[in-house]
């Protein structure tokens, strides 16, 4: 009897110990329907989902990833970052959103690059991890980029991962060509955002101010309101009275911005505004835009509700009126003030949207001196040429140049 129980015993622990060590993770790898902007850092490319089921012992060793790039020098450097078991890629600094970069950035090598000796523990369940690739300066509006892993480019517990190679992703990753961006960080000695006025439309003149988040009940208090934290950097616009109703102030560029280049730009920038539930009150933003040199104000976009989340951030998209291509413009934030907890805005981007081929837009030939030049000098510049192109798509050679 003493000898059949400890061979029933001695066959529970093998069974046991058996089954835990034949676990295996699964692993998803998705290519992301999304697209870049010319000099963004950290744009997501590849998602790596590695559901780790009911072990807490399984740790990440090692990740190779592999570039798809049209042309490598649009890349800088390549990172991986873990948002734990959030199924979302963000740098807003709330507690849903944090994510960790594995280890240090680095660079590509000849057509791909290896994060070795990580001893990443990983969680039970879901584990999102995300490659990003850092667009240079210089990279090349409709260039194309992703990147992806190889079979055994994955190693967690010593075992090499995938068995065989992802397959290729349906749809490339397009560079747009940027045009503006503005990420509200830089501060005029009075609090307001470097490069930017406000325009007051009541007695109490009212600006919009560099701050970090939304309103709140001790303003004074970095991060007391909501959202907490701006949506890219430390620090966002925003326009908020608290105290009072009817009051309102736009905030608008002090340098045109210029789309003469532009074939059809899209404005893109992060909104946060939150409902006031004690008072039942809500501040509100609009957006305007001057084609310039004619200076009238005209509306574009307004957004009255709160945003999602309990005033959380949100991406806007605003298709520019088809007649901004090819003009100067001015650009305003209009904040509406009714009781509410302000109006945030953070991360302001103008990009191109369509492919066109590329074409001469205007010559303007100027001589730069016309002073006098010394007897045997030499490189003394007479004639200055700019050629400007428009579109970004395909080339276009310049055969000769006849000075006379």
């Amino acid at each position: 009897m003493k000898k059949n129980l400890l061979v029933g015993l001695l066959l529970i622990i093998i069974t046991s110990t058996m089954t835990i060590r034949a676990q295996a993770p699964t692993i998803t790898i998705t290519n992301l329907d999304t697209f870049a902007i010319q000099g963004m850092a950290a744009q997501p490319v590849l998602k790596i989902n590695i559901d780790a089921g009911a072990a807490d012992y399984l740790t990440l060793q090692n990740f190779v990833i592999k570039s798809l790039c049209q042309d490598s020098t649009d890349i800088d450097s390549v990172a991986v970052f873990c948002s734990g078991k959030n199924n979302r890629f963000s740098f807003a600094d709330y507690s849903s959103d944090i994510v960790s970069l594995l280890t240090k950035r680095k660079k590509f090598h000849k057509d791909s690059v290896t994060f070795g000796s990580l001893s990443f523990n990983l969680d039970p369940g879901t584990n999102y991890f995300w490659v990003v690739l850092d667009l240079s300066k210089t990279s090349k509006p409709s260039h194309y980029l992703n990147a992806t892993t190889r079979a055994g480019g994955i190693t967690i517990n010593g075992i090499t991962y995938p068995a065989t190679a992802p397959p290729p992703p349906t749809k490339q990753i397009t560079i747009w060509q940027k045009y503006f961006t503005e990420n509200f960080e830089k501060a005029n000695t009075d609090g307001t955002p470097y490069g930017w006025v406000s325009r007051y439309f009541d007695t109490e003149k009212i600006n919009w101010m560099l701050h970090q988040g939304g309103f709140g009940t001790n303003d004074n208090i970095p991060g007391n309101g909501n959202p907490s934290n701006a949506k890219s950097g430390k620090k966002n616009a925003r326009f908020a009275v608290g105290y009072t109703m009817w009051k309102s102030s736009m905030l608008y560029r002090t340098k045109p911005i210029d789309l003469t280049l532009a074939v059809k730009p899209l404005l893109t920038f992060y909104h946060a505004q939150m409902y006031n539930a004690i008072l039942d009150k809500q501040d509100s933003v609009s957006i305007y835009y001057q084609q310039l040199p004619d200076t009238t104000w005209r509306y574009l976009k307004g957004y009255q509700l709160a945003t999602p989340d309990n005033g959380s951030w949100v991406k806007r998209e605003v298709v520019l009126p088809s007649a901004l291509a090819g003009k100067n413009i001015n650009l305003g934030f209009k904040g509406y003030a009714n009781y509410g907890w302000g109006v945030c805005v953070d991360s302001v981007v103008i990009y191109e949207t369509l492919s066109a081929n590329r074409a001469i837009n205007d010559i303007v030939v100027t001589q730069p001196n016309i002073g006098i030049a010394p007897q045997s000098s030499a490189d003394n510049p007479i004639i200055r040429v700019n050629i400007r192109v428009r579109g970004n798509t395909n080339s276009i050679t310049m055969s000769s140049f006849t000075a006379t």
